[in-house]
């Protein structure tokens, strides 16, 4: 399977509680659904979203979905995890 994976990454406040970056991701993963997120110890908030290219992908469509992405992502991280940003 040929594929395209758009990936984000923010970087989370050191004192931040691994509770309270769970619960973010959490909500992230629940309310938007075109990107994924995860956290991981070095206090990096990553997220990504992968195109399926096997069929082709059209110029426009492409970037549209990197527009959406952006969009979707700079929502969902100020949304669920804004305070918790360094």
């Amino acid at each position: 399977e040929s594929r395209l994976q758009l990936y984000a990454q923010y970087k989370m406040k050191p004192e931040s509680a691994e509770l309270d970056r769970l619960r973010a991701v959490n909500s992230i993963n629940r309310d938007y659904i075109m990107v994924k997120a995860d956290f991981r110890d070095n206090g990096i908030l990553p997220l990504r979203y992968d195109i399926c290219l096997e069929h082709g992908v059209s110029e426009a469509a492409f970037c549209r979905t990197i527009d959406r992405f952006a969009s979707v992502v700079y929502d969902a991280v100020h949304d669920c995890a804004g305070s918790l940003l360094a």
